[in-house]
Formats: C-alpha cells, structure tokens, sequence
C-alpha cells in the first residue's frame, strides 16, 4: 500500500472453488459453506475470488456460503449477495474478467486514532483494534464497492483473547465521516480462554469491541432497571439527560422508530417520503429508513406523525416487522391473544403482530387479562421490548 503497509493477497482458484462445490452437491447438502483458509498475520489481507466461480456457484447451489478465514478473524459471505453481472455491466466487462476482492484491514493511523478518541470522550474502553470490512468488483484497472446487503444480514467474526461480561461488551461500527460509535448486533460466546465476537449486519463498515457500564439515578428500584442498563451500556438507548432515563415518560413514533433502526445496526437515509417529516428534523434519517426498511408505512394521508406518542399496537407491528427484516419467524396464531379480556380492541390491521410479539414473549399484557392495544408505550416498556427482540432474532446475548 502507499502508506508502506504490507498486503498479503490470496487468489482463490477456480479449479478449488469448483471442487469444494461438487463435493457439496455430491453430498446432498448445497446449504454449506465452503471454507477459504488464509494463513497470515498481516494487518491487510486481500482475498481474490473469480467472479465466473461465484456465478457457478449461484446457480448450482444458491444457498451457499464462502467462510473466509483468517488468524483472529472470519468472514461469511452468501454467494447470493454478489451480484456478478450487474457489476460487471457497470465495469463494462465480461463476468470471466471480473474480480471480486473480499479485503480484511486491521486499521491503524488516523482512523485508529479517531476510534481511541472517539471511545475516550464516550467512556468506553477499547478491546481491539478496529477491523474494516470491505468488498469490491474489479475489472478493466477499474473497481466499485460491493457493501450494502440490503435485508440481508452477514455475519463476520472477531477473536478475543480473553473473557468479558456479555452484559458489559458490545460491538460498535466506526463511522469516520461523523466520528461516531454506534451498535451493531452480535453474539458473545466464550470458547477456551477467548472470546467470539459474532457481529451481523447488512453491509460493510469498520468493527471494534468496547466495554462500558451505564445506569441512571431515577432507575433506582424500577422494574425496568436490569434491562435499560443493558441496552444503555450497549449504547442502544439514551437517556434524557446524563443521570436521568426518565422511564415512565411516554416514547414517541419517532424516538422509537429511532431505537429500532439503531438496535437493528441499520444505516440512517435521507429519502423522506412522510409529509410531516422534514429532511431537517432530528429523526428525518432513522424514519426514512424505518420506512425503507419496511418497518413503518404512515397512515393513509401521507403522514408518519412522529411526534405522537406511540400506542402498544403499533408498536407491536413495528416489532413484528423488524422479526421478518432479522430473518426470523414468530408464531402469528391470533389464537393466544383469546386470554386478553380486550383482544376485541386490538385494531384488525395489528392482530396478526400483536399476536408475534406475545407469542414471542417480546411484549406482554399490561396485566394477566388485560392487553390495552390503544395505551401509550412508556420509555421503560419500549426498552424492554428492544432487549426482548433483540435476544429474540439472536442480535444480542
């Protein structure tokens, strides 16, 4: 590289691509990952794979994954994500001629140092170096960027050296343009002495891991306490203030349309299609890509009316949305919902939600009999049912 860094490169045969393939159709499973085994230490690796393989492998076995492997870090790519001859059309060349470049950089210099400062001034502790994830087409001496997934969430993995509190570690995407640390999903599991890091998200950024403890001074003795320090010390939710939560304040559409696209490690957009949501307002990006994402669709005349407060009905909806976008099923029997004495008022078009999330154990009565599908949601009842859905699609321990 420019900058003097080593590269280590590994060019993926055809010849063994195709070898791994049959020997997965030949055993009857073409649902497998096929594995790329790089053996090096080097800070940049650059894994080069033939396009034309990765076409004959969606079209022999869709479902398949290459696992590429590295010294403390792996990385699942679904074959079914590259879409090889739309870039090669855009690189105006020939799918035999195309290259797709899977690169794994341990970052340095200035963007580790804007991650050191940025988890300083956020009182969070490093546990790694950031890792950034990324993948290209390449072709004619010119290349475009392959790293949004859509709806479908990549897994990749990083290697701990040691053991942590679950509750107190979460992974975080580095964002260089804003400077910011934010949440993504990922799975803690401790094997031997070291600690995998499994993050899933739907594209490529920069990863790291930190450790942080938060709580707040008017959760003392509140229900909710347990689980809205989890999330806050996950960085999945704020509080009003430094010290303060507020729990029992109602939450609106809004505010917990932000919380959802943040606990799902999605992207903000800025394609606003409500008409009482302003490109200038605070939450304009994460309700555009609530409604991207298809988490959100606004009433009938055009309107999100984010600042209303939101109703436990439609927040089941939205939870039962986000279950589908994290490829996750929950039962829909409407059957259940006969134990609420006021099922007759859940509105027709939030049965069928209202129905996932109980069923889930994401949202609960507000008492043995009662579901009340028109209250207002409070601040504290939306946390928990983050931290109910997120360990329900598996995004978090």
């Amino acid at each position: 590289m420019a900058d003097g860094t080593t590269v280590a490169r590994a060019i993926v045969d055809p010849a063994a691509i195709a070898k791994a393939l049959d020997s997965l159709l030949s055993g009857g499973n073409a649902d497998q990952k096929i594995a790329i085994d790089v053996k090096t230490t080097e800070a940049v690796v650059k894994v080069e794979l033939p396009a034309s393989s990765i076409s004959d492998a969606q079209g022999k076995a869709p479902a398949v994954v290459l696992f590429i492997k590295l010294d403390n870090i792996s990385y699942s790519l679904p074959v079914k994500l590259i879409d090889v001859k739309k870039w090669a059309k855009e690189l105006g060349a020939d799918v035999k001629d195309v290259k797709i470049i899977v690169t794994v950089e341990k970052v340095t210099g200035a963007t580790a140092s804007g991650i050191e400062s940025k988890a300083r001034e956020n009182g969070l502790k490093l546990l790694n170096s950031g890792v950034d994830f990324n993948i290209t087409a390449e072709a004619n001496g010119k290349s475009v960027s392959i790293n949004d997934f859509g709806s479908t969430y990549v897994e990749r993995t990083l290697s701990i050296p040691n053991t942590f509190d679950s509750k107190k570690v979460t992974a975080v995407l580095y964002n260089p343009a804003t400077g910011k640390l934010v949440f993504v999903p990922a799975i803690f599991k401790v094997n031997g002495g070291i600690t995998d890091v499994t993050i899933k998200r739907p594209g490529n950024s920069i990863y790291t891991i930190v450790e942080s403890s938060k709580t707040f001074a008017d959760l003392s003795g509140h229900w909710a306490k347990s689980d809205i320090d989890l999330l806050a010390s996950k960085l999945v939710v704020d509080g009003t203030t430094a010290t303060s939560f507020a729990p029992q304040n109602p939450i609106t559409r809004a505010e917990f349309a932000t919380l959802l696209i943040r606990a799902l490690g999605l992207n903000e957009s800025n394609n606003v299609p409500y008409s009482d949501v302003s490109a200038n307002d605070w939450y304009a990006g994460s309700v555009s890509t609530a409604s991207k994402a298809g988490l959100v669709t606004g009433f009938e005349d055009g309107s999100f009316r984010p600042s209303a407060n939101i109703t436990r009905e439609q927040m089941a909806v939205m939870v039962s949305r986000a279950i589908g976008l994290a490829g996750k099923k929950a039962d829909a029997d409407v059957k259940g919902l006969s134990v609420f004495s006021d099922n007759k008022n859940i509105s027709s078009w939030a049965s069928s939600a209202v129905a996932q999330s109980v069923n889930a154990g994401i949202i609960n009565g507000m008492s043995a009999d009662a579901f009340m599908p028109k209250e207002h949601a409070s601040r504290a009842e939306a946390a928990v049912m983050l931290k109910r859905l997120l360990q329900f699609v598996e995004f978090m321990n």
